[in-house]
């Protein structure tokens, strides 16, 4: 899939990391920076506080939602600081961002957000996407008319930003750490959801009529796909769209592809609609520990794989990865001996033996050189009585 694809594709940058690595850390410098606070801080804001404070101020809300390592995100931070010192100013609007990252990640997915920066306004219990130019004349013009032209949007409520403390009893939370043993044994309906998706959200109390109907029978679970460590899980099992529910049934895996969404359609397909679908097998547990790897790798590595396709261009990347595959393969092919890493009492060793090799050779060529004058009179000898039989032989 294009997932796998891209997951694929960006560990491939990991040899560059490995270089730059190496080249930093022998020409580390200690490097002091400063930098000036803006003279109106923009507000802090964070999966905690973020529903709260909106809701309870008088001003509309103007909010960023940003990720450090984003370039677009650092060209705008000045913009953003000049923009909230004029609003505060003014007092049009609070202006306020928020980290996407870390321990805020499912506060993004919670909002609908995909891409860095996102900015939206907030009013009245309603959201509104901002997708105008990043400057302060844009900005302003769009806080104070520009947002009624746009599509209102409902605003995410506070459950939405739970971690899943409103789960019901019956329906089982599952996570990347414990999915694939969960649903290895028993039988087990999956919902992959996302806790922005309307649909999901109409399914909800359908879901819960189902782990309440099928309880002690066939376990029912949802996993949050949206959330960065369960990523991997959306791209294993093929997750395209939301919801999706699948059925695990002895090691195998089968899609609900039914357009009905009530309680009692799911329940007739864990227990015998499945029969009528085509299943597929589970990965295995050695494979997705091999797959958690490579997702890491591919979590770190992709806000880079990003800037240099911003930067340097599809074409040069694709240029470079193939630069780096050929040298690898000529070099396997040309290479006189493996690179081998021995101790320092290993080393020593061997520099004794090569020594005393060398050592021996020497003393055999002294030998030789010793014995051949001695060994000349005699071959002389011997040709001159050699000689003599041919002349008496001849005469």
């Amino acid at each position: 899939t294009d997932g796998m694809a891209r997951l694929l594709s960006v560990t491939l940058l990991l040899p560059f990391v490995v270089v730059l690595a190496f080249i930093h850390c022998t020409t580390a410098v200690d490097v002091t920076v400063t930098y000036k606070e803006p003279p109106i801080p923009v507000k802090i804001l964070d999966r905690t506080n973020l529903t709260e404070t909106i809701e309870k101020s008088t001003l509309p809300w103007i909010v960023e939602f940003y990720a450090p390592w984003c370039g677009h995100c650092k060209r705008l931070a000045p913009i953003w600081d000049e923009f909230a010192l004029q609003m505060h100013e003014k007092k049009l609007v609070n202006v306020g961002k928020i980290d996407c990252t870390n321990d805020n990640s499912r506060i993004a997915s919670v909002h609908g957000v995909n891409s860095y920066p996102t900015i939206k306004y907030f009013r009245d219990e309603k959201a509104y996407i901002y997708a105008g130019a990043r400057n302060l004349e844009a900005l302003t013009k769009f806080v104070k008319s520009g947002w009624k032209s746009h599509t209102a949007l409902p605003m995410p409520r506070p459950d939405g930003e739970s971690t899943d403390n409103d789960a019901p009893d019956n329906v089982i939370v599952l996570g990347v750490n414990n999915f694939t043993e969960n649903v290895s044994k028993g039988d087990w309906l999956v919902e992959f959801y996302a806790p922005w998706c309307p649909h999901c959200k109409t399914l909800a109390p359908e879901w819960k009529k189902v782990a309440t109907n099928l309880k002690g029978k066939i376990k029912v679970a949802k996993i949050d796909i949206t959330d960065a460590d369960n990523g991997l899980i959306g791209l294993i099992y093929e997750i395209e769209g939301y919801p999706t529910v699948k059925f695990f049934h002895n090691g195998s895996i089968y899609t609900y592809n039914g357009e009905s969404r009530d309680a009692e359609d799911f329940e007739k397909f864990a227990k015998s609609g499945y029969e009528t679908t085509t299943g597929s097998a589970l990965p295995s547990a050695f494979f997705m520990s091999i797959m958690q790897i490579l997702y890491k790798v591919y979590i770190v590595l992709e806000p880079a794989a990003k800037l240099s396709h911003t930067y340097l261009g599809t074409t040069f990347c694709l240029l470079t990865l193939l630069s780096v595959f050929v040298g690898f393969m000529l070099g396997r092919v040309t290479a006189p001996q493996r690179l081998v890493f021995i101790s320092e009492a290993e080393y020593q060793r061997r520099k004794a033996e090569w020594e005393r090799k060398q050592l021996q050779e020497q003393q055999q060529q002294q030998q030789q050189q010793k014995q051949q004058p001695k060994q000349q009179p005699k071959q002389q000898q011997q040709k001159q009585v050699q000689n003599k039989k041919e002349t008496k032989k001849t005469k």
